[in-house]
């Protein structure tokens, strides 16, 4: 799969589940753009190089509490 230097990202999902995901992002009152942008954010802190580093500062605040 080719990836670019731009921003943009295409993939390709069923209709249904894009019809699916799409109903339910506007109940929510979100965009796929925002939700997307949070999903990835989540993903990165719990599974990036970094995350045990994230972890280990959480765990120190807490213990602290």
């Amino acid at each position: 799969m080719a990836r670019g230097e731009s921003g943009r990202m295409v993939i390709e999902v069923q209709p249904d589940l894009k019809r699916e995901l799409y109903g339910q992002l506007k109940s929510d009152g979100l965009t796929l753009k925002e939700w997307f942008s949070t999903q990835v954010d989540h993903y990165l802190k719990t599974k990036g190089p970094q995350a045990h580093l994230w972890s280990d500062a959480h765990a120190t605040a807490e213990s602290r509490s």
